[in-house]
């Protein structure tokens, strides 16, 4: 992963983990700090973690919001392997 999410939270409201639970963690935004801290190994893919980045529904709404064109849905996948 090369690009970094800007945090702008434009896409939270598309996001339906988002917006049943209301936790910032599940969102994309929240899904991408992850799997950046993932990426820089300073959290381990544990079972907490697993559970949080699969609750993504993969419809990709969240996509066409993001201002600097994130494949989120790609990155999150990505995370999980």
């Amino acid at each position: 992963m090369n690009a970094v999410c800007v945090k702008c939270a434009r896409c939270n409201p598309s996001c339906p983990t988002f917006m049943e639970s209301l936790d910032e963690v599940y969102s994309p935004r929240g899904y991408l700090h992850l799997c950046t801290l993932l990426e820089s190994q300073k959290i381990q893919l544990r079972d907490e973690v697993v559970q949080i980045l699969s609750s993504c529904t993969q419809c990709g709404d969240c996509e066409p919001l993001c201002p600097i064109d994130l494949p989120i849905v790609q990155m999150i996948a990505s995370a999980l392997k």
